[in-house]
């Protein structure tokens, strides 16, 4: 899967509809492949019977920074959520996700706060 150089940006989530991302985790045969995601956004009228695991995390040095791939585009997260995904990648089954570190757009507090409630 080709990647682009370019960093990622988050869609602008619309306040008044419930709704979150969710991020999809693209299987690699090896741990120290790129992470390669896809986040997209779901009406939560539609996560009955959606299995996904959520993951909080929020935590590790924000200096240090590994890259991974969403939706093509780059993504700068901290090496403690880099090694987490690398752990919980499956070698031939994506995984579906919600982890608030990456589908809250952290610069973008009137959302963070929309998706804390």
């Amino acid at each position: 899967m080709a990647a682009s150089s370019m960093a990622f940006t988050y869609d602008i989530l619309s306040l008044s509809i419930a709704e979150t991302p969710l991020l999809t985790l693209i299987p690699a045969s090896e741990k120290t492949n790129d992470i390669h995601c896809k986040l997209e956004t779901v009406p939560l009228s539609q996560l009955a019977g959606q299995k996904y695991e959520a993951l909080s995390y929020a935590w590790g040095d924000p200096t240090k920074s590994h890259e991974i791939f969403v939706n093509g585009k780059v993504l700068k997260i901290t090496t403690n959520l880099h090694v987490a995904l690398q752990y919980l990648r499956q070698p031939d089954v994506a995984r579906v996700l919600w982890i608030d570190a990456i589908c809250i757009d952290q610069e973008n507090i009137s959302e963070k706060n929309h998706q804390v409630k």
